[in-house]
């Protein structure tokens, strides 16, 4: 298998939270605050979502 399949394979290891953080702010341009309010959950929580998400990537790639 190569290194980018295993790398694509390491990023279903996320939760659907996490990956759905990641879709809102980078590719809808939300912001934190928004993301809470389309999740129904604390902008807190979703900061602490979003930080361990880019952790997750950064260790995987």
């Amino acid at each position: 298998m190569n290194e980018l399949k295993k790398k694509i394979l390491e990023t279903k290891k996320m939760s659907e939270k996490e990956k759905q953080v990641l879709i809102l702010y980078y590719c809808d341009d939300l912001t934190l605050k928004e993301i809470a309010n389309v999740l129904d959950v604390s902008e807190s929580r979703i900061s602490q979502l979003h930080t361990k998400a880019i952790q997750q990537l950064r260790y995987i790639l």
